[in-house]
């Protein structure tokens, strides 16, 4: 994740490739329809993988430090509703709102979340300028064939001194994910927007640096702030283990309270390392 500010004086950012079925850039919209036209991504946050658990607790933290208290929030890339109830409930009383390239997948969370103004946009954000005073971002922007006309769209109908919430895996050198795609013959995978990583979301079309998106945010006009590293050795492991010992717990009474104790320490030891480390760019 990192910060970022939009200038004029205007606001902040905070940030904590084509595989074969990837749509080229005119089949986006069909794309992302038949994608959404199941329950795919349709979970809440409560029933969601241990990667979205640790992400919105990281998120949580950020926006502590922040200490925001915005009237009306955007939810870009929205899906199916996972995240506008947690908006919802962090910014109460708030406006939220949320678009999302899918009729689908707006048509979806809709129903889930009636209270949210949604709207179906692609190349542009489907609202006037200067309307939020906070915009998140959550796992979009690697799967846009156009980040920088994202951003400029963000900036656009962001208000001055606004801020903008991203998230996004990074391509940093000598991370895990790094060591992992430089050690697997043909692990880094070009695509017609950039590099991904082998063991990423078919659908992800650019893996950026911390750097590649600083630059990017700077040129849409945004002012930097700092960035967050979350996915290190502990992190890695409480995600991917952490909600296989949870479910494990479920379905096993007798051995419930062991395995609690062993996520307590997955979980004691990953946000040591978020406090010791989420500033170290290899996340």
């Amino acid at each position: 994740m990192g910060n970022l500010g939009k200038n004029k004086t205007h606001s902040a950012l905070t940030a904590v490739a084509a595989a074969p079925g990837v749509p080229m850039h005119s089949d986006f919209r069909a794309y992302y329809e038949k994608r959404h036209e199941g329950d795919f991504t349709a979970q809440s946050l409560g029933d969601a993988p241990g990667f979205t658990l640790l992400l919105c607790r990281r998120i949580g933290w950020v926006l502590d430090e922040l200490a925001l208290s915005p009237s009306s929030v955007l939810e870009v890339g929205c899906g199916k509703d996972k995240w506008l109830p947690f908006w919802l409930d962090r910014f109460r009383g708030c406006r939220v709102s949320g678009c999302d390239i899918s009729e689908n997948a707006i048509a979806f969370a809709q129903q889930r979340c009636a209270e949210a103004d949604l709207r179906v946009g692609g190349s542009r954000v489907p609202f006037d300028n200067d309307s939020f005073d906070f915009v998140a971002c959550i796992e979009v922007i690697e799967h846009v064939p156009e980040p920088d006309r994202l951003l400029a769209e963000i900036h656009r109908v962001l208000r001055p001194n606004g801020h903008l919430l991203i998230t996004a895996p990074c391509a940093n050198a000598l991370s895990l994910d790094w060591f992992c795609a430089m050690l697997k013959p043909g692990g880094r995978i070009r695509t017609p927007y950039g590099i991904r990583w082998y063991m990423e979301d078919p659908s992800h079309l650019n893996r950026m640096t911390s750097e590649e998106l600083r630059q990017r945010a700077v040129k849409a006009g945004f002012e930097f702030q700092s960035f967050n590293f979350w996915r290190h050795f502990f992190a890695k492991i409480d995600t991917s283990i952490g909600p296989l010992v949870r479910q494990s717990g479920r379905r096993f009474p007798r051995i419930r309270r062991r395995l609690r104790w062993v996520g307590r320490v997955l979980d004691l030891f990953s946000n040591l390392e978020w406090s010791l480390c989420k500033r170290s760019p290899n996340g």
